[in-house]
């Protein structure tokens, strides 16, 4: 798979993220990190500030791990949810 290829794959990632944080408290947010790839963390506000829970989720971007990628993303989701949950 060429190079354009690979970064249309993961530009959906990216784009399924950002489109999954309409209308909810908990906001799933990415960082790039250092290596090329992307960190997961949530992004909410609590007793009017705004704090962060870094998931130890990373995206890496690359066609031999898209599949990889996928399920890190179903696993944030889930993540999440559960963090939704408890608030």
């Amino acid at each position: 798979m060429n190079n354009s290829n690979e970064r249309n794959g993961f530009s959906r990632l990216l784009k399924k993220i950002k489109s999954s944080n309409h209308n909810k408290k908990i906001k799933l947010r990415y960082r790039p990190t250092d290596q090329k790839g992307y960190s997961l963390y949530l992004d909410l506000w609590k007793n009017g500030r705004r704090q962060y829970e870094f998931l130890s989720l990373y995206l890496e971007g690359k066609t031999t791990t898209l599949q990889n990628d996928n399920e890190i993303l179903r696993l944030a989701f889930s993540m999440r949810s559960k963090r939704n949950r408890a608030a």
